[in-house]
């Protein structure tokens, strides 16, 4: 069994942040670093923005080159996807074996929630996570002339916009009537659908997917109104769930998330967790909350490096 005396979980930006402030701060030990995707660390806003419209290449959504992690001797396991946690052993077990660690960071996001509806399967219907995820659906939006966009919060509204700019015919359904119904502004739904609608958007408010229906790939969205929009392919964005499936049977406290203290460990000592998946009590809003944002998986995971070298 290999051993490090940091092993991150998950490759994304909170992962990169914590390498970079952990050696910062002084942190020496070995790190290794786990991701189930086989790309280094990237940011996934221009996924849904820059990205998907063609603006910049894969090199240009990463968080740091090939160099830094070679500098920084971080062993990158890319393509290595963790199947549990074993705390009395303090270690990570993969397919490929085991990875021991001195102190493990938890940083694996979350995953795409999706429709259980007739057709969610067919070629053309699309969640977007990763950067392959992207890549297919520009690539679709190519050889296509309309879309349907379910969803309105952050990933509905800016893929909404982005394949409009790549020329699509684009409609946007929202199961709420209000646009970022989590924002509880009504001024400000009114204003994005007044926008939206000047630019060629579609919006449907107040109707949901009964169904996706096509022969070999998807060519019609049906509606529960009985309402059929045509779609060459459909994006779907829906909201995430945290990525905590693998902890199960390690002791690991889990609520909707990966429950942290303010030091973003977890009840189990030398476990901690940031990002998407950490749930923390936040004495701003008073209540125990995660936040699915880059903002707060870059300030996370920068806290946290420093936290694990021990600032």
């Amino acid at each position: 069994m290999n051993r490090f005396e940091l092993v991150i979980v998950g490759g994304g930006l909170a992962s990169a942040r914590a390498i970079r402030e952990y050696r910062a701060a002084g942190g020496s030990g070995s790190i290794a670093l786990l991701s189930r995707e086989q790309s280094l660390p990237y940011h996934r806003p221009p996924l849904s923005k820059r990205y998907l419209r063609g603006e910049v290449d894969r090199d240009g959504t990463l968080v740091e080159p090939q160099a830094f992690y070679e500098a920084n001797g971080v062993e990158l396991l890319l393509g290595t996807e963790v199947a549990a946690i074993d705390p009395s052993e303090r270690a990570v077990r993969t397919a490929d074996g085991l990875y021991g660690y001195g102190k493990l960071l938890l940083a694996t996001g979350a995953q795409p929630r999706t429709l259980d509806v007739p057709g969610a399967h067919l070629p053309g219907v699309f969640s977007l996570r990763s950067v392959e995820d992207s890549t297919a659906i520009r690539e679709a939006a190519g050889q296509a002339r309309d879309a349907v966009v379910v969803g309105s919060g952050f990933i509905g509204m800016e893929v909404a916009a982005s394949l409009t700019e790549l020329g699509l015919d684009v409609s946007l359904l929202s199961r709420d009537v209000e646009l970022f119904a989590s924002l509880r502004s009504p001024e400000i739904s009114d204003h994005l659908v007044a926008l939206y609608r000047r630019r060629g958007v579609e919006v449907i408010r107040g109707d949901e997917v009964r169904a996706f229906h096509g022969g070999e790939r998807l060519d019609t969205v049906e509606l529960r109104s009985g309402r059929k929009l045509g779609a060459g392919l459909a994006v779907i964005g829906v909201g995430v769930q945290p990525g905590v499936s693998f902890l199960a049977g390690s002791g690991i406290s889990t609520d909707d998330g990966i429950l942290v203290d303010e030091k973003f460990e977890t009840n189990v000592p030398g476990v901690f967790a940031v990002g998407d998946v950490a749930r923390f009590f936040d004495p701003v809003f008073g209540r125990s909350r995660r936040i699915e944002h880059w903002s707060n998986a870059s300030y996370q995971g920068a806290e946290a490096g420093k936290v694990l070298a021990g600032a």
